[in-house]
């Protein structure tokens, strides 16, 4: 059975495979301050959430990462709702998080009842990326 659980200074090597989009400095302080997390089955760490906090104020996903051999258990899913419950336990009242239009993570979030808000179009991206905010 799956597991999430607050990342580790130890799980840095695992978790460095599957978050490429920040340096080892920036995950290790992410750790540290509690905005991180590894998916775990079986006690081996199978996937990771990293979050950051928008304006300072808004709990905003950055990261949700299953490594392809453990995808479609659940385990997203898992990660996404023990994610918000532990928001809603820090006394936030939104989560937010964004993904490419060309992408099919839209479907997911959507599914888990999270609504489109806005949109932007970062320099060097081919598509769209789209704002997704959700109540607690």
């Amino acid at each position: 059975m799956a597991t999430m659980r607050a990342a580790e200074a130890s799980d840095m090597a695992v978790l460095l495979r599957y978050d490429t989009h920040i340096a080892p400095d920036v995950l290790r302080r992410r750790i540290r301050d509690g905005c991180c997390f590894a998916a775990e089955e079986d006690s081996a760490v199978v996937g990771m959430l990293r979050f950051g906090l928008l304006f300072g104020e808004h709990p905003f996903l950055e990261l949700l990462y299953i490594d392809a051999a453990f995808r479609g258990r659940g385990i997203g899913r898992l990660c996404l709702l023990e994610w918000e419950r532990e928001m809603r336990a820090r006394s936030y009242r939104y989560v937010m998080t964004s993904t490419q239009a060309d992408e099919t993570a839209w479907r997911f979030y959507e599914k888990l009842g999270y609504e489109k808000c806005g949109a932007f179009f970062p320099p060097e991206q081919k598509a769209e990326e789209w704002i997704y905010r959700k109540r607690l």
